[in-house]
């Protein structure tokens, strides 16, 4: 994203407090990056950004790469399998990517076929609780329970109502999570028996 302001920009934005971007929208990121270089950060600009990232995306996934995390993979079937059973609503995605950067990435780290690429995502949302708002919206009265590894995600989670469950797999330490009083938190997802309970809030 940063090279994407600047290339519309034509100038470097600043980035200091680089943790500040931490579980924020991409709509949100790309705006103040641009502002932050000096430039407008009307909706066309925006947008200019996010195809220019979404370029650069599709140049770097097959050089970097996007992995699963340890427990992703099993986690996303056993949610599967617990909706077709009737005990949970199908998952939905509640994410601050772009649905596009979000569909590249699910793919390129074999989770696409796992998780689906229904949801709620950051193209147009500055802040992640408007996004946490439509993905509920989509959720046909389910009871919400949120899963992130942010702050902004358990800010979320509680502007809607939602249980939440944080995962210290971020960049965010499990003591600063754990700091924010989640309802649960885990060290991974790699025990997939334990990452189910968190999210039913069973014993």
């Amino acid at each position: 994203m940063l090279d994407a302001v600047e290339d519309v920009a034509g100038r470097p934005a600043s980035v200091a407090d680089r943790a500040t971007f931490t579980g924020r929208t991409d709509a949100f990121i790309a705006a103040e990056l641009l502002r932050r270089a000096g430039h407008a950060a009307d909706a066309e600009d925006v947008a200019r950004v996010h195809a220019r990232y979404l370029e650069r995306l599709a140049d770097e996934l097959p050089v970097q790469g996007c992995f699963a995390l340890p427990g992703a993979v099993e986690l996303g079937r056993a949610l599967a399998d617990a909706a077709r059973a009737g005990r949970c609503a199908p998952p939905l995605l509640l994410t601050g990517n772009l649905r596009e950067g979000a569909r590249r990435k699910l793919l390129a780290a074999g989770l696409l076929d796992v998780y689906g690429h229904a949801g709620a995502f950051g193209d147009r949302h500055e802040d992640r609780i408007d996004v946490a708002r439509e993905a509920v919206g989509m959720a046909g009265g389910a009871r919400p329970v949120v899963i992130g590894d942010a702050p902004a995600d358990l800010r979320a989670a509680r502007a809607v109502g939602a249980r939440c469950v944080l995962v210290a797999t971020g960049p965010v330490p499990a003591g600063e999570l754990a700091a924010l009083d989640p309802d649960v938190l885990l060290d991974s997802l790699v025990d997939v028996d334990r990452a189910l309970a968190a999210l039913f809030g069973t014993p």
